[in-house]
């Protein structure tokens, strides 16, 4: 998994993988908290600063010093009130999420940044490493400081991040990774049989596969392993989890997260759902009864899902800048699969990680290949097994459509523009082939 503490012995027995999968596959904002603040001296220099500014605004305007003081006055206010704490919540597969943001601002008019416990410099952040040396920061999306951008030379104390979108897959990639690999994971089984309640961060198995014991799919089991300091751990070798924001705020300069995930189209992920949800009616009876264009029309129906956890909005009404925003998190941030090339991606995230480098010999390889490739056969079945008969212009599809339009234009530029310059790099030898063909295709048309 590249961190260099990190074994890839499988306990698990591959010829169990078949059983194993069939099992699990039935089943398928906040600050970043880093501790710290700005030192005294930090604190006194910035003041220092905004005083000779406002000495300077004030001499030039010639204004009265009583004006000043309630103009200065009044901006705070108004500070106070525009950024005072918001909580908003969003409903989905029966998870609440809320989402706190407050931005504290000081009495002397300085806005604490600790979320890169650091000093803003034009558009960088300087963030303090264990050492206590400070490193430049992009300070796009400071939530995600800590999520490395695909493109740079991985390194060895990096720690993978799934991002699970519900109904694309997921469960399938924890079982490749558990079973066909060995590796161990934080997900929602890390607190079965009452790791819950554990102290300390220790490794349990369950039939073959390794747990670390803690739950990253919830904001609460996100807040509990980030006291553990869970990136810091070198028994831990990837984490899933649906929430990418919150996710991020267990890694840190010496830790970095490596986000990757598995995308599907959002017309064939809503339906998927609505058959999940209807399947396992204990989740929402309501919807148990219901028939897809009902669920479409209702309120049960997911809007935008990926959108919004991407923007990091999950409430009111979307537009070009969410979609947008959200397009630059998966450009800069996430390393990308698809459920339409289910093989071709679990190929690129083995070639991206470098799992095979942890295969120990020749005969382990082949059963390790043999067994992804069965469990990516059972995951393909498991996606597609379940897709009804829906044509474009039917009143469900138009509804899905409408409840989804800006999730369809994020997967367009994520399966369009994303995943082939991608696969140039990381793909197989076939689909590279591929692409050059399409590109050398598409330039001879444009060229008539």
């Amino acid at each position: 998994m590249g961190r260099s503490s990190r074994g890839a012995k499988a306990s698990a027995s591959v010829d169990s993988a078949f059983e194993y999968a069939t099992r699990n596959n039935a089943t398928d904002n906040d600050d970043l908290d880093l501790d710290g603040s700005f030192s005294y001296r930090q604190i006194r220099t910035l003041n220092k600063q905004m005083i000779v500014e406002e000495n300077r605004k004030y001499h030039s305007k010639q204004t009265s010093r009583g004006t000043i003081l309630i103009s200065v006055l009044g901006i705070v206010s108004l500070w106070m009130v525009a950024f005072s704490s918001s909580r908003s919540s969003y409903t989905n597969e029966g998870n609440t999420r809320e989402i706190n943001r407050l931005d504290d601002v000081d009495t002397g008019g300085v806005a604490r940044l600790n979320r890169q416990n650091g000093v803003k410099v034009n558009d960088k952040d300087t963030t303090r490493n264990s050492d206590g040396t400070f490193v430049e920061e992009d300070v796009f999306r400071k939530d995600l400081a800590f999520l490395e951008d695909p493109l740079n030379q991985m390194k060895d104390s990096d720690l993978p991040l799934f991002w699970h979108v519900p109904r694309t897959g997921g469960s399938t990639v924890k079982s490749i990774v558990g079973v066909c690999f060995g590796f161990t994971q934080a997900s929602e089984l890390g607190v079965s049989m009452g790791h819950n309640a554990d102290t300390e961060l220790a490794v349990f198995e369950i039939d073959g596969v390794k747990y670390i014991n803690v739950d990253t799919t919830t904001i609460e089991g996100i807040n509990r392993a980030r006291t553990f300091d869970l990136a810091s751990n070198s028994t831990v070798d990837m984490v899933f989890s649906s929430y990418l924001s919150e996710a991020s705020s267990l890694y840190n300069a010496d830790h970095k997260g490596r986000a990757f995930t598995i995308l599907r189209h959002p017309i064939d992920r809503a339906i998927s759902m609505f058959h999940y949800l209807v399947s396992n009616p204990q989740l929402n009876p309501i919807i148990a009864d219901m028939t897809l264009t009902e669920y479409a029309e209702s309120t049960h129906i997911e809007n935008n899902w990926m959108v919004r956890y991407l923007a990091n909005q999950m409430e009111g009404e979307l537009g070009k800048d969410q979609l947008e925003a959200a397009k630059e998190v998966l450009r800069r941030k996430i390393f990308i699969g698809l459920v339409d090339e289910f093989e071709e991606s679990m190929e690129q995230f083995t070639n991206y990680f470098n799992w095979w480098a942890k295969v120990e010999d020749e005969e382990k390889s082949e059963r390790r290949m043999d067994c992804v490739s069965q469990l990516v056969s059972v995951g393909i079945g498991v996606n597609y097994g379940e897709k009804p008969s829906l044509e474009k212009g039917d009143q469900a599809w138009a509804l899905i459509t409408w409840q989804n339009q800006y999730d369809i234009k994020l997967y367009e530029y994520a399966s369009e523009e994303l995943f082939p310059m991608q696969s140039l790099q990381w793909g197989t030898k076939a689909k590279k082939k591929q692409i050059k063909k399409q590109k050398k295709a598409l330039q001879k048309k444009t060229s008539l």
